[in-house]
């Protein structure tokens, strides 16, 4: 495995992270949902990584109902907005899979580079 698909990785990420927090309404974007499964998917085809694999499934699953017509609804709480209540969701998510490619390239370090962080 190459450094390079850590980025590939990490650029899906942040597209992924934007994507979320730029939707605001209530009504579908199905352009957004279609760009979110091909992020998924890239994601995925970048890393063989089965912590990450399921982490990304979830969030999948969670942005096609945010982002559908009513799915979102079925999430909606006397305190709370499916919306909101699935853009949390996602959010933890995505704190999840960066601190996962944190620990991936951590991992990958030459024995000398890591043992400098820790003097």
């Amino acid at each position: 495995m190459s450094h390079s698909d850590l980025q590939v990785a990490r650029g899906c990420h942040a597209t992924l992270k934007l994507i979320i927090s730029r939707h605001a309404g209530e009504s579908a974007d199905l352009h957004a949902l279609r760009r979110v499964v091909e992020l998924c998917r890239s994601y995925n085809d970048a890393l063989d990584d089965g912590y990450g694999r399921e982490k990304i499934r979830l969030l999948a699953e969670f942005a096609a109902e945010m982002l559908s017509h009513s799915d979102h609804q079925k999430w909606d709480r006397a305190a709370t907005r499916g919306i909101e209540f699935l853009k949390s969701q996602i959010g933890g998510l995505l704190e999840l899979l960066e601190s996962r490619l944190y620990s991936l390239e951590f991992m990958r370090r030459p024995a000398g580079q890591a043992s400098v962080l820790f003097r």
